[in-house]
Order: C-alpha cells, then sequence, then structure tokens
C-alpha cells in the first residue's frame, strides 16, 4: 500500500494525471402513451401522444412519425417533452384518400375520422450520436357493426281522392346492414351515429285485426333501401342515446280487397292496386345502445307511394329534399365545431323537420315542387330491436 502511495505521488509530481474514459451520452427515450399497444378504440378520431424523455430541443427536431406508412410528423404539437396528434380538417384535401383514413366523401361529420380496422404507428428520434430511437404500437378502431333488426308498427293510410275508410294496418320489417356509432375529438361523450340497411316487410290488414264492415282491407309489401344518421350522447363506455333521421326508397306491391269501392274510391285505387310501385320515406326516432350488441330504437315513420314514377320531376324533387338535408348537416357540423352537446338537438330538429315539411307537401304531389298526383300515404310508429356483431 504504502508503495502505491508513492507511486501515484510521483505520477502528481511529474505532471501526469490519471482521467477515466467519459461514458458515450445517453440516448434518449421516446414512448408511446396513447393509444396503447394492442388496444382498441371506439373513436375514429383518436389521440396520438408521444413523449421523449432525456432528450432536448435539437432532439426533438428529429422527430419522426408514420401512421400506416403515412408521415404524420407535422400533425403534431409539443407541450414540454411531449407532442399530440390527432385527425382533423388539414388532412383532408379534395378527392384524396390517406393510407388511415376512408374517402373524404364518404366522412360523417364535421372533422377527418380513421377507418375501422387494424392501425401501426410508429415514431422516431436521432440520438446525439445519430442513433435512431424508435418506439411502434399497434391498435384497432372498431365503431362499425353489421346489424340485424326485426321491427313493428301500427300504421294509418290515407289517399286524397279516396272517401272510403280503410281497416287498420300494422306494420312487421327485418333490416340488415351496417351501423356505426363513433365519439367524436370535441367531446368525448357525443357520438355520431349512422346506419344503412336494406329492409324487407309488409305493411298489412292481415298482420292487424280484421277489418270492420265497410272498410277496406289492404297490404303493401316492400323491398327499401334506407340510410339513418344523427349526433347523441355516450351513457356508459359503450352505452348511448342518439336522435336520428333517416331517409329511404323502395319497390313495392299494392293490393286493395274486401273494400265496397264506389267509382271515385276505385279510380283513386287504380294507378296503385295491383302494380309494382315506387315510394320513398323518412323516419326520425330514438336510437338507444344497451351494450356492444344491442340497440333499442322507437320512431315516427311516413311513407309516400308513387302513383306513377316520372324520372326527371322525382329526380328534381329528390334533389331539392337532399340540398336541404344538406344544408341542415352544414349546420349541425359548425354547430358541433362550437358545442358538441347542442348538435344532437340541433341535427335532429332541422332534418326532421325539413322531412315533415316535404312530406306534408307529398301527400298530394309526389314530385313536390314539381307536380305528380297524390300519393298513397303512410304514417305511424314502430319500435326495432337490432343485434349487432
Amino acid at each position: 500500500m504504502l508503495m502505491i502511495q508513492r507511486f501515484a505521488r510521483g505520477l502528481i509530481a511529474a505532471g501526469c494525471v490519471v482521467v477515466p474514459a467519459l461514458a458515450s451520452a445517453a440516448q434518449p427515450v421516446v414512448r408511446v402513451e396513447t393509444p396503447a399497444d394492442g388496444s382498441v378504440l371506439n373513436s375514429r378520431q383518436p389521440s396520438i401522444r408521444v413523449c421523449v424523455s432525456g432528450g432536448d430541443e435539437a432532439t426533438r427536431s428529429t422527430f419522426k412519425a408514420t401512421l400506416d406508412g403515412e408521415t404524420i410528423s407535422g400533425g403534431f404539437r409539443w407541450s414540454e417533452d411531449c407532442a399530440q396528434w390527432s385527425p382533423h380538417d388539414g388532412w383532408v384535401g379534395l378527392g384524396k384518400r390517406h393510407a388511415w383514413s376512408d374517402p373524404p366523401y364518404e366522412e360523417e361529420g364535421w372533422t377527418a375520422g380513421m377507418r375501422d380496422g387494424g392501425h401501426h404507428f410508429v415514431a422516431s428520434v436521432s440520438g446525439p450520436e445519430g442513433k435512431e430511437v424508435a418506439v411502434e404500437t399497434h391498435f384497432r378502431i372498431e365503431t362499425e357493426h353489421m346489424a340485424v333488426s326485426l321491427g313493428v308498427g301500427f300504421s294509418k293510410m290515407s289517399l286524397e281522392g279516396f272517401d272510403g275508410p280503410f281497416a287498420p294496418v300494422n306494420l312487421l320489417e327485418a333490416r340488415f346492414g351496417p351501423q356505426r356509432v363513433s365519439t367524436i375529438a370535441r367531446d368525448a361523450g357525443v357520438v355520431r351515429f349512422t346506419d344503412k340497411a336494406i329492409s324487407i316487410g309488409g305493411v298489412s290488414t292481415r298482420l292487424a285485426d280484421s277489418g270492420d264492415p265497410g272498410e277496406t282491407e289492404t297490404s303493401l309489401w316492400r323491398f327499401m333501401a334506407g340510410r339513418r344518421k344523427g349526433y347523441g350522447y355516450r351513457t356508459g363506455d359503450v352505452a348511448f342515446v342518439a336522435p336520428y333521421q333517416g331517409t329511404s326508397i323502395f319497390f313495392a306491391d299494392f293490393d286493395a280487397y274486401d273494400g265496397p269501392f264506389n267509382a271515385a274510391d276505385e279510380l283513386a285505387l287504380e294507378p296503385f292496386n295491383g302494380h309494382t310501385k315506387v315510394g320513398a320515406g323518412f323516419e326520425g326516432g330514438i336510437a338507444f345502445g344497451i351494450n356492444r350488441s344491442i340497440t333499442l330504437d322507437a320512431g315516427f315513420e311516413e311513407t309516400a307511394v308513387y302513383p306513377h314514377w316520372v324520372f326527371w320531376p322525382a329526380l328534381g324533387s329528390g334533389v331539392v329534399h337532399g340540398i336541404a338535408l344538406s344544408v341542415a348537416d352544414g349546420v349541425s357540423r359548425q354547430v358541433a365545431r362550437k358545442a358538441p352537446r347542442a348538435a344532437p338537438i340541433v341535427s335532429f330538429l332541422l332534418r326532421n323537420g325539413i322531412s315533415y315539411v316535404i312530406y306534408h307537401q307529398r301527400r298530394s304531389e309526389v314530385n313536390w315542387p314539381f307536380g305528380g298526383g297524390p300519393g298513397l300515404i303512410y304514417e305511424g310508429f314502430k319500435v326495432s330491436f337490432t343485434f349487432t356483431y
């Protein structure tokens, strides 16, 4: 020990200083805080949050991020050591389809949305020595499910020019198609609800009690395609309440029987009776999401069966209705930007109010405002049980 001490003092006296080798600078650590790897999300506008520890401003300037192979680095907003990204309007260009999104023309709402299914996110920065440090995560978005629905209803018939009473009719229908429920970015408690479906069903005296003497018994069997949409509220992790409005078109066979027809009644029914006809309708109601598999809805439905199909007037009438609903959707989107929780009520009132006024006019002119004869009108309430999978 004494010899070692003397040797060390000699090195110091000679001006020789022993300095241990410097350890290499620590590499930064990158982590994805949300979404967690393997997670399943019910929002089409999820937030991706990435944090970088052990780095400085220069390190953060090397940040790179890709989502499903598309670079999204420029869309992140930094706050201290963490950055956050969510789909937004700026990512949607005219006719442009992103690797992670549906085509713009399919979007439902006021901001960009990610498609359902699996997604792959990768983030990286460069360390002091230029070595890249990366992290990745996989997650799924599941907002759309296939739905099978059974509905029953209680309808009332009317036809201008028909004086005799119609016997009571009930409705029975089966629907099949996709249903989507997704939260919106500005308020996780607000959802967008849409479903598209084809259905087959009937509105018939044979589904109700037999008519009284003097009442005309009828049957309308229809094949329909329709769409319903609206905003709603989350009431639980997967439960929701969503007021909606829907539109539909259908082909139908109509028969009238067991009725004492006078000459005027026969003339009024002649364009419909025994013929395959075209019709259109709207419905407004409220959907109650009980859990991931069960939805109940109740609403009012009004349909108009056309006595004759005249292409250009019918197209013009449909365009007028479509433009009016598009204006209502635009107003609802602006409300969703400013006050998301008001959007369900505004959308419900505007869309259903417009449709009710137009269908009230179609009682006497099925192609309103472009003329046409009186339509055979069905209106009433219905309830449906829907199973999603």
